[in-house]
């Protein structure tokens, strides 16, 4: 739930200055648009993939939700690298 605001937090705070705001704001919506498009799809390819090449990581047919953990365990391990606050922001 608060993840959305926080997000939207680090992408203004991101932003070189309050100049760029809008465009910084543009091209993030355009990569949240495109993800949200090409989620599904991925995911059920490779959900589709497992299942039919049981062999696939040898999960027998779970081996797309291996793959989606350590991907979410990489996104939270990034998401830790954040800075912990909004210091280099230039203000014009």
């Amino acid at each position: 739930m608060f993840t959305i605001g926080i997000s939207f937090i680090f992408l203004n705070n991101a932003a070189p200055s309050r100049a760029h705001l809008g465009t910084t704001n543009g091209l993030a919506q355009m990569v949240v648009s495109a993800t949200r498009a090409l989620g599904p799809f991925g995911a059920a390819s490779l959900y589709s993939v497992s299942i039919s090449h049981p062999e696939f990581l040898g999960l027998r047919g779970y081996g797309v939700f291996v793959l989606l953990g350590l991907f979410t365990g990489v996104a939270v391990y990034c998401s830790l690298l954040l800075p912990d606050d909004g210091a280099g922001r230039n203000e014009e």
